[in-house]
């Protein structure tokens, strides 16, 4: 059974951005895309920010967790952080199934760096 009621809780696009840039600066990203339900507008009062770090030489998951930490505790709100290399975007973006695919095609870039 599907609540009727819940509430929709939408992280302002300016505290995402703020998030995605020093993402972007800490690891050298090419772009940082927010997807999930804060990108497609259904968020609920439970969901976190979902953010697709695409970089070219992501850090191992351990280290990553370890080195965002701080960032995600001083957000203010959930943050869910993927790093993808950007080799494997480029080859998996238009896979169905798999990460990038709905990042590339619904997600929205919050972040990309300068060239």
């Amino acid at each position: 059974m599907t609540p009727t009621n819940q509430s929709r809780v939408t992280v302002p696009i300016e505290w995402i951005r703020t998030v995605a840039e020093r993402l972007g600066k800490q690891f050298h990203a090419e772009r940082v895309i927010l997807y999930g339900s804060q990108a497609y507008g259904q968020p609920r009062e439970d969901s976190d920010v979902d953010l697709l770090v695409v970089t070219p030489l992501p850090p191992p998951r351990l280290e990553a967790w370890r080195l965002t930490r701080p960032l995600r505790e001083e957000a203010g709100f959930a943050l869910q952080i993927v790093f993808m290399s950007t080799t494997e975007f480029e080859e998996t973006k238009d896979v169905v199934g798999g990460l990038a695919y709905p990042a590339h095609r619904w997600g929205s870039i919050v972040y990309a760096a300068q060239r």
